[in-house]
């Protein structure tokens, strides 16, 4: 008897969740706060004469956007661009016989959002854009140099949307970075691992 009573909840509890009111996924204004893991895997970089090898660092990530989605009757997906900010961490490097040295990377995204709603609930999106991005680097803290720096980002992502103007997410973004000068010399391709907070207003 029992048994047969948990089976009905748990029916009566899917049903209900289908038979639940779809949250549509959205036209206008929206926000996203991430943090995550990112992989800070730089290129073995030129410092002056002496090539630094980097470490294989992970760091934390945080971000925050700002975008709009625009709808298409004649479309099932939402178009639209954002704009923020994303810290990518720091890497260290080392050579021999000389003291660590440090960057610590942040900078400036704005690109394009493609969005699809998948269900009722759930929606998956790309997005690809162009980094604008700061590299404070140096042996101590006090004595540091910065490098800017123009490069792309692309990624994807999913989004469980349990409100009409809030949900939850995950994304895998790639950032390219590259500096090349008489001083420090590097690339790196960092992969960034986000779980993102969405409100739509």
């Amino acid at each position: 008897m029992g048994g047969i009573v948990k089976k009905s909840l748990v029916w009566f509890a899917l049903c209900a969740c289908l038979a639940a009111p779809a949250v549509v996924a959205q036209e206008g204004f929206f926000v996203s706060g991430t943090v995550g893991y990112a992989r800070l895997k730089l290129s073995p970089a030129q410092f002056g004469q002496t090539t630094l090898v980097s470490n294989n660092d992970n760091d934390l990530s945080s971000g925050a956007n700002l975008g709009y989605l625009f709808a298409d009757d004649n479309a099932d997906f939402l178009l639209g661009f954002e704009m923020g900010y994303q810290g990518l961490g720091e890497a260290s490097f080392k050579a021999s016989g000389y003291p660590t040295l440090k960057a610590d990377l942040y900078g400036i995204n704005a690109g394009l959002i493609v969005v699809a709603p998948m269900s009722g609930f759930i929606d998956v999106y790309g997005k690809v854009g162009q980094y604008k991005w700061e590299l404070d680097w140096g042996v101590l803290d006090n004595v540091r140099q910065a490098r800017k720096g123009k490069d792309v980002y692309f990624g994807f992502g999913g989004k469980y949307r349990f409100a009409d103007n809030l949900g939850l997410g995950l994304e895998l973004i790639r950032y390219a970075v590259e500096n090349k000068d008489d001083t420090f010399n590097t690339s790196a391709g960092i992969n960034v691992f986000n779980a993102v907070l969405f409100a739509h207003f």
